[in-house]
């Protein structure tokens, strides 16, 4: 819910930067936006932006920088908050100088069908559309914001009872309490932090593909039997 608050308010938020501050204001309006939102224990709020100009990856990345955006920001979300400023996950844009007003972004969802496009659409993150994509490209479809009883999950796949969630950022799982959940539902949950799927989602989804029940092996099929022959006047004759 943290994240989706703060990507509602991104623009409103880049806006008054640029105008307040523009060292920051413009490279966030350029190339950054929002990855992840995680609750510390110490009360922050750890916001995790995706960033895919290098130059303004490099700037953003200095302590200075950071410690000063998270001031700014904070200050704007009335909520403590502590920035990290990562790659964006599709890569680096084509460099360009002098610097432009706008970078497009490298699309996380390239190469997918128009239709997958749509349902990649529901994805509440960037780096729940990633894993969506790196999932599609291995032939797996998922389905997004699916609802089973009382809960809506990131991903599922219905037949195999699976579902798949991506966390805020470090936390290994979320609450216990859901897995059990659906676990009275008959079906197994998956849990990746942000951080896994950033760093490598090719690897996140072939642990999903390991854990996808095999396909019972087929029945032997039955050898035909072998004819038996009997006498006859004209000589042996085969019965089947």
């Amino acid at each position: 819910m943290e994240l989706r608050q703060v990507i509602w308010a991104w623009e409103t938020l880049v806006a008054r930067l640029q105008h307040e501050e523009p060292a920051l204001g413009r490279p966030l309006g350029r190339s950054v936006r929002p990855l992840a939102a995680e609750r510390q224990l110490d009360g922050r709020l750890l916001l995790v932006l995706g960033c895919w100009w290098a130059p303004d990856l490099a700037a953003l990345a200095e302590p200075a920088a950071r410690e000063r955006l998270a001031e700014r920001l904070g200050a704007m979300l009335e909520d403590p908050l502590q920035c990290e400023v990562v790659r964006w996950p599709a890569g680096l844009a084509p460099g360009a100088a002098p610097a432009p007003d706008t970078v497009p972004a490298p699309d996380l969802l390239a190469h997918l069908p128009e239709a997958l496009r749509r349902e990649a659409a529901r994805c509440e993150s960037p780096l729940q559309r990633w894993f969506y994509a790196r999932a599609c490209m291995r032939g797996l479809r998922l389905h997004c914001q699916y609802v089973v009883g009382h809960l809506r999950l990131d991903f599922a796949l219905p037949r195999a009872r699976l579902a798949v969630e991506v966390g805020g950022w470090a936390a290994p799982r979320g609450p216990r309490e859901r897995e059990e959940q659906l676990g009275a539902e008959r079906w197994r949950l998956l849990w990746f932090s942000g951080r896994e799927v950033h760093a490598d989602a090719d690897r996140c989804v072939a642990t999903l593909l390991r854990a996808l029940p095999r396909p019972a092996a087929a029945p032997p099929r039955p050898r035909p039997a072998a004819p038996r022959f009997t006498r006859s006047a004209r000589g042996p004759r085969a019965r089947w």
